[in-house]
């Protein structure tokens, strides 16, 4: 019989979620004629559209070759690199840092941004803007602590499998006055022409801003 090693191959997010082939060589040991070499040798794994984590893909008896058994079965084991901007939970894509917006959005009466998730994805927003009418009662505000409204963004159908969100957050500026607390929807499309809904919740952040 024959044994079964498994091989982790990392992919890109990109290629998790569009599919493709990946090429990855390996040392393999086989016989010749003459004697027992050491190769190197190029596998194909193919990765499907929507591809799950640590998704396996069986060669059969390609692996090393033995003197007493058959060559090993090799289990490829898909897992996702590491991405620039985005980190990767489940089926959900996580933007890894806060959308500052500038500090005139909370006064503006509609919210439009570009959100860039994996490469050849953007994602509009606009909608009205549940900043506007959002302010916070602090006499010592302006004296070095920045206070900021949080509005945190999932936008389902955007991950990687079905059900799977992109999460984000929104960051703006908050306006001094009496303070309020609000929700609401909006709605979002990518420039792919897919149309999405976005359960908005805000909430308040309180401390130094801190940007990157």
């Amino acid at each position: 019989p024959s044994a079964t090693v498994t091989v982790y191959v990392s992919v890109k997010l990109e290629k998790m979620y569009y599919g493709g082939m990946k090429s990855l060589h390996r040392s393999r040991r086989r016989q010749t004629l003459d004697d027992w070499i050491e190769e190197t040798k190029c596998y194909k794994v193919l990765v499907p559209p929507l591809c799950a984590e640590q998704h396996a893909y069986l060669r059969r008896s390609v692996g090393d070759q033995h003197e007493d058994r058959r060559p090993d079965h090799l289990n490829f084991r898909i897992i996702s690199k590491e991405h620039p901007r985005l980190v990767r939970e489940g089926i959900d894509l996580v933007l890894r840092r806060p959308l500052q917006l500038e500090e005139r959005a909370a006064y503006d009466p509609f919210l439009s941004c570009e959100v860039h998730g994996l490469d050849g994805k953007v994602v509009l927003m606009f909608g009205r803007n549940p900043f506007r009418h959002n302010t916070i009662n602090d006499p010592g505000f302006g004296g070095g602590i920045r206070h900021q409204h949080r509005l945190e963004v999932s936008i389902q159908g955007e991950g990687i499998g079905r059900g799977g969100s992109l999460r984000f957050t929104v960051q703006c500026p908050a306006k001094v006055g009496s303070g309020q607390s609000h929700s609401g929807k909006a709605r979002g499309n990518t420039k792919q022409g897919l149309l999405c809904e976005c359960n908005l919740e805000l909430r308040e952040l309180r401390g130094p801003l801190r940007l990157g």
